[in-house]
């Protein structure tokens, strides 16, 4: 089977919208409920190691955008001010990523575009809620001496999402730069 036949294949809006609608379901409820649990079990105690001086689960309110990537520029900021502005911004990057699921027909581009959209709820959804984004999984990198990555920026499965959906929608782009060049996507 020819993987770009597979990849160039065009899908109706109507499948478009059902896979859409599935996978905002399946991934953006697993989302909010790993942090519910997170928030139920881990938000007064202790953090939880996965792997020493490496990898754990803790509770972080995150009142930034993601990987705290505007702390420097938004503290100064009333609360309430900051939140909806961080409401602003991830609804607009939701309502492109949808734009650009709407518009492009083929199948390469829907599973980076989904991921982006379930990140992006997932995180929205939370600030709307509770006003902030709980961030739960904790990386350290004691054997690279750069401060970035000591400790590393506390995430959680929806910046995952919308990670892996970024870097597959680069790599798509990258790939097949020519027909979008061309207009053909």
């Amino acid at each position: 089977m020819d993987i770009k036949k597979i990849l160039d294949f065009e899908v109706s809006i109507k499948k478009r919208l059902l896979l859409l609608v599935l996978f905002i379901g399946v991934l953006t409820t697993t989302d909010l409920i790993v942090k519910e649990i997170v928030c139920r079990n881990i938000k007064n105690n202790k953090e939880i190691t996965v792997i020493k001086n490496f990898w754990y689960f803790g509770y972080v309110e995150n009142d930034d955008i993601g990987l705290s990537a505007l702390r420097g520029v938004t503290q100064g900021l009333d609360k309430n001010v900051k939140r909806i502005i961080m409401i602003c911004l991830q609804s607009f990057g939701c309502i492109v990523a949808l734009i650009f699921y709407y518009y492009l027909k083929k199948i390469k581009y829907f599973i980076p575009l989904i991921l982006i959209i379930c990140g992006g709820l997932g995180n929205l959804i939370d600030r709307i809620i509770r006003g902030y984004v709980v961030d739960y999984i904790m990386w350290f990198f004691n054997f690279i001496p750069l401060r970035f990555f000591n400790p590393f920026p506390i995430f959680n499965l929806a910046d995952v999402y919308a990670f892996i959906g970024g870097f597959l929608l680069f790599m798509m782009l990258l790939i097949f730069h020519k027909e979008v060049k061309d207009n053909k996507f």
